[in-house]
This record gives C-alpha cells, structure tokens and sequence, in this order.
C-alpha cells in the first residue's frame, strides 16, 4: 500500500525530492524497475498536467532511493492551489507487478515574480 505523503512546489521554480523506499520495512532495491508518476487536477481527470521526471539514485550504496523532479516550466504549469499525484514502481521482470509508493496532494504556491 502506497504511504500518503502531501508535497509543496513554487510555481516556476524547478522541484526536485528523494524518495527513499521501503516495502515491508526492508530497502526496497528498484534496480531493475522502471519509474511513472504524474500531477493531476482530480484523481478521474483526463489527462495530466505534468509527468515527473524519475531516476534512481547513482549512489550504489542507495539502490532504494528515487530521484523525482520537475522543471521550472512544468511548474510554471501548475496554476491552481492543489492537485493530486502518485508514484509507481514497475518491474522490468515478466512479472509486470506494478507498486503505487507513494500518493497525496500536491500544494502549489503561486508565483509572484513574473
């Protein structure tokens, strides 16, 4: 079961978090996963407004950590106080088990520079 965890982004400034994770309270090893995760106005809308960029960590020794980011521009792009995302994990296996790891809101604070 993914953890809810609410998130804070600037508008217009670049966003970038670690995601360290866990399943079964063990390190949870995504070297051979991929990675998706999307903002969303509403959990049933059509389509998203900004896909996160996902890697993992080039630390070996932290084979459990996630890097998640957003760009500037797509934050630019976010122009309402809250959305909804998620994060899931897939493994590269045949398996094809997908892990959602983590969801919540996304609070967005609005730009006044312009």
């Amino acid at each position: 079961m993914a953890i809810f965890e609410d998130i804070y982004i600037d508008q217009g400034a670049q966003y970038t978090a670690e995601i360290t994770l866990q399943k079964d309270n063990i390190d949870f090893d995504v070297t051979s996963h991929s990675f998706a995760g999307q903002v969303r106005k509403t959990v049933s809308a059509a389509a998203a407004i900004v896909t996160f960029t996902i890697t993992q960590s080039t630390d070996s020794d932290r084979t459990n950590v996630l890097l998640v980011s957003l760009t500037a521009t797509q934050t630019a792009l976010l122009t309402a106080k809250r959305y909804v995302y998620d994060i899931e994990v897939e493994s590269d296996s045949d398996s094809d088990e997908i892990y959602r790891v983590i969801q919540g809101t996304v609070h967005v604070s609005t730009n006044v520079t312009q």
